[in-house]
């Protein structure tokens, strides 16, 4: 396609190529597979529009209107891509990759961005209330198979949910009323209720969700609340969920919920008040059960310019991570090492003269384990001699 290089469209397009490239590859977590993949297609097809153009002798005019009206039946994707563009353009219209600004899409001509937004393929549709189009869809409409009782089937997990929280009224198109709220041992005792009063839409095995399946509706494109609208309809805002997991911080008062304002998953004291929202069948997704490293021991002044601290190893981790607070409070600790292997760290940053708090955290491919117990180290400065 060299006969196409006399055409700045085309080697802007071609640049654009080579930059997302180098982008995706630069991308975090899951993103090289989602978002990236999108826009190498975008790239491709941009290109692959402009040789079309070329090849049926259209004048550069002309490409401009085609693409302007190819756009117009895409304005969800406008939206979208714009939202992305902000994301990956903080800096005022750069693309910084390896710190090396590029203006060029800057200059490019306006039809080239909304090409690029155009190109964008279909997202994987949810309903929001509140929403950010630049995040990915985690819980699409498609993945779900709508029952005529109130319930729904999760595809990927095969798990049976209801559509209503406990409380609410299923009237057959959405849930009607906020839903009652239950301690922890009164919400695991309502689906014993639910069961034993004929059940629900034909089931007797309804159950609390666990932590991790409670987890696995949130939806990360929305917000207020943090779930797909269109499956689980009338869901409040300030919904906390109870997941039938017991939280081992905190001591066994504890429990761990859902925050479907945001999408936390936390753990909250057992006497609180939350709401409920049963599932059933399907593929139980296991709670994390890795327990934290006991007996951990920090050195007091015994040793000089550092703290030392040492823990018992747990069978089937990769690596610990070390955290250190001001008081005892596990809430205000923050994170000085990840990846450990072995089972000693050496502080050689913990504050002089005064005593540090340190907790381990035992880690696994699944995650890590709660806080455990803690135990205080203090650092003592080399004295000149």
């Amino acid at each position: 396609m060299r006969h196409l290089n006399h055409w700045p469209i085309w080697r802007d397009a071609h640049l654009l190529m080579l930059e997302i490239e180098q982008a995706v590859r630069g991308f975090a977590r899951y993103h090289p597979y989602t978002i990236g993949s999108e826009l190498r297609a975008t790239a491709l097809r941009l290109c692959q529009a402009i040789h079309r153009a070329y090849s049926r002798q259209q004048s550069r005019r002309r490409l401009g209107q085609l693409i302007s009206a190819w756009v117009d039946g895409h304005k969800m994707q406008i939206q979208w891509a714009r939202a992305l563009t902000e994301s990956l353009l903080p800096h005022h219209g750069e693309i910084r990759m390896n710190h090396q600004p590029h203006f060029w899409l800057s200059r490019a001509p306006w039809w080239v961005g909304l090409a690029l937004a155009a190109a964008l393929p279909a997202r994987a549709e949810v309903t929001c209330v509140n929403q950010n189009l630049a995040v990915p869809a985690t819980t699409p409409t498609m993945d779900f198979t709508l029952h005529d009782d109130g319930t729904v089937t999760h595809t990927p997990t095969g798990l049976m949910w209801m559509r209503c929280s406990l409380g609410q009224t299923w009237t057959g198109t959405t849930c009607t009323g906020t839903g009652n709220t239950y301690t922890w041992s009164n919400a695991l005792n309502a689906a014993q209720t639910v069961n034993a009063s004929s059940g629900y839409a034909g089931h007797a095995d309804w159950r609390l969700p666990n932590k991790n399946e409670l987890a696995s509706i949130v939806e990360e494109r929305c917000w207020l609340p943090a779930i797909n609208a269109a499956i689980f309809p009338g869901t409040p805002s300030d919904g906390w969920y109870w997941s039938s997991s017991p939280g081992a911080t905190g001591g066994s008062g504890y429990a761990w919920y859902v925050d479907f304002y945001s999408g936390l998953v936390n753990i909250l004291s057992q006497s609180n008040g939350n709401r409920v929202r049963l599932v059933r069948a399907g593929q139980q997704l296991g709670d994390l059960q890795l327990p934290p490293p006991s007996n951990v021991q920090a050195s007091d002044g015994t040793v000089r310019e550092k703290v030392v601290i040492t823990w018992d190893s747990v069978s089937g981790v990769t690596s610990y991570e070390v955290w250190r607070g001001a008081n005892s409070a596990s809430d205000n600790a923050v994170q000085i090492a990840a990846g450990v292997t072995g089972t000693s760290y050496d502080d050689a940053l913990a504050p002089y003269g005064k005593t540090s708090y340190y907790w381990i955290k035992a880690c696994s491919s699944v995650g890590c384990s709660d806080f455990g117990d803690y135990d205080t180290g203090y650092n003592k400065a080399l004295v000149p001699q």
